[in-house]
């Protein structure tokens, strides 16, 4: 028998609950030691870090019960953790969380060292709804405005950076061709204001500038 998504159920991933455990409250959830002294996540290593009896490897009602042994521990010594897990095993309520917060915290687990980020959503994906590009908010922002075009384009290869969407080049209406080659990168030709209302806004802006020079005042947005 099952339990799946459907008919009010929900369904999470244990393991991520166990590894935001051992990070945030290391008293509540100790992390196994493989034999060779490393860290673990693996189950049974976890079971007897935190005095719960494995049972036997892979037999099926023993990994349950060694992960309801886990899943109480964390209920009792964080129910803050606990709480935050159960609410997000609705995708809904990630989809909810991440599109209301003007910033929220994610946490990379894999790598060395381990990193908190904090994002900000920018946007969702055109061609699938549940992707949501999020900006980095401790990335150095100004550093990132003055890559020029080959310095950028090689840090897209190099994948230090994520991803990138540009829509103004160096020497248009030339593109630098690595641009082409990078599967990480979204590119339009300069349209970025090619939107009705803004069109608009910059049709009337020019008129009162325009407007304000003939009856003798100083124009709003003079560029000099």
């Amino acid at each position: 028998m099952f339990l799946t998504n459907t008919n009010g159920n929900a369904r999470a991933d244990i393991l991520n609950l166990m590894r935001a455990a051992t990070t945030l409250h290391p008293s509540v959830i100790r992390p196994g030691v493989e034999i060779d002294g490393r860290f673990s996540h693996r189950l049974g290593a976890l079971a007897a870090a935190n005095g719960i009896a494995p049972g036997k490897v892979h037999d099926a009602e023993a990994d349950v019960d060694a992960m309801l042994g886990l899943c109480r521990l964390v209920r009792e010594g964080a129910p803050e953790l606990w709480s935050t897990f159960l609410r997000f095993s609705s995708k809904a309520s990630v989809v909810d969380f991440v599109r209301d917060e003007d910033a929220f915290a994610y946490f990379d687990f894999f790598g060395s060292p381990r990193i908190m980020h904090v994002l900000t959503r920018v946007g969702t994906s055109p061609n699938d709804a549940n992707a949501h590009y999020c900006l980095d908010l401790s990335c150095d922002i100004d550093a990132l405005r003055k890559l020029d075009d080959a310095a950028l384009a090689e840090a897209l290869k190099a994948k230090r950076i994520a991803g990138a969407g540009l829509d103004v080049f160096e020497g248009e209406p030339k593109l630098n061709p690595d641009y082409a080659k990078l599967t990480n990168v979204v590119l339009t030709p300069h349209i970025g204001s090619a939107s009705r209302a803004t069109r608009m806004t910059m049709c009337r802006t020019a008129a009162a500038n325009m407007t304000a020079v003939l009856e003798g005042r100083n124009p709003p947005n003079p560029v000099n």
